[in-house]
């Protein structure tokens, strides 16, 4: 099921997330920070990773 989320970092709403895939995980479109929904925390060990991987 997809649902949208409001980043709790910058405030943007993230459209058509398949959070169950996902198990509760997000990158937000803005500022790119991993979002745990089930705490609304972002993940410090991902969030180095996946910068590296969008080449930024």
């Amino acid at each position: 099921m997809l649902t949208d989320k409001i980043c709790p970092y910058c405030g943007t709403v993230n459209r058509g997330l398949d959070l169950d895939e996902s198990d509760g995980l997000y990158v937000c479109s803005n500022c790119e920070r991993t979002v745990d929904t089930r705490k609304d925390e972002i993940q410090p060990e991902n969030q180095e990773r996946n910068k590296l991987q969008r080449g930024s």
